[in-house]
């Protein structure tokens, strides 16, 4: 094959595959408000000067990323496997613009659900105005074709530092208990509760009772996550009083 043929079928391939936002089955879209931003840490650099949509690409085959970030004079591109919130901190960068993949293929989270693309799975933190069992909260999640939240890999345990971070949400009901066995956590998925996920030798999680903020009772059986003290942390609460709880799916 000579350079001319190489020449052409790349300008095919491009032609064929890009489609103002959209490659193939895979759309972004550009976040105007973000003009000019770069988060202050967790970018990951491409080598190579490419177009935006050469960017694009790179974004869609690294199965964690959800943003890229893009430099059209230099051809500099960024990507990133979060999302960015309001109080996520952020650093002036002329000339970059900020593009959101919206689907990951065919897999798109329903309304205005939070996506964490690398954990597989689509989110929401609900609030209810009186207080709920956490049997309620899962039924109320059960009826949205939903599961209470489980954190059981360490990307989403990164994912949902940077979300509660970044838009200083409160304290919520997740699906971890020990009601089986005192002191044996197990997520509601079956899998048991990694301690080393939650900082050296499990520093992020506490599971005595009635030790962590919110404790309303003596058997604190059900798993919380929330900042405390400025550390992302899981904890144990009562299970028979929450008012803030988050449901997940997978797209």
């Amino acid at each position: 094959m000579n350079s001319w043929t190489v020449v052409a079928y790349w300008l095919y391939k491009i032609l064929t595959i890009s489609h103002g936002n959209q490659i193939n089955n895979f759309e972004y879209i550009e976040s105007t408000t973000l003009k000019n931003t770069l988060p202050v840490s967790g970018t990951l650099p491409v080598t190579k000067r490419i177009p935006r949509v050469y960017c694009a690409n790179f974004c869609i085959r690294r199965k964690k990323c959800q943003m890229f970030f893009h430099e059209n004079v230099g051809m500099h591109c960024l990507l990133y496997d979060s999302l960015i919130w309001n109080e996520t901190p952020t650093k002036v960068s002329n000339g970059f613009r900020a593009y959101r993949l919206l689907n990951d293929g065919s897999a798109r989270c329903r309304n205005n659900d939070v996506w964490n693309r690398g954990g597989n799975l689509c989110f929401r933190q609900y609030n209810s105005s009186s207080m709920i069992t956490s049997g309620e909260a899962k039924n109320r999640c059960n009826v949205l074709q939903s599961d209470l939240l489980v954190i059981d890999t360490i990307q989403k345990k990164m994912f949902f530092e940077n979300y509660y971070r970044g838009t200083n949400s409160l304290p919520a009901l997740v699906g971890l208990s020990d009601k089986s066995f005192e002191g044996i956590w197990i997520w509601d998925n079956g899998v048991l509760f990694n301690y080393f996920h939650w900082g050296l030798f499990g520093v992020e999680f506490n599971g005595v009772d009635i030790t962590r903020p919110g404790v309303f009772c003596l058997n604190a059986d059900c798993g919380w996550i929330g900042v405390y003290k400025d550390i992302f942390m899981v904890w144990d609460n009562c299970c028979s009083k929450t008012s803030h709880w988050i449901c997940f799916y997978s797209p």
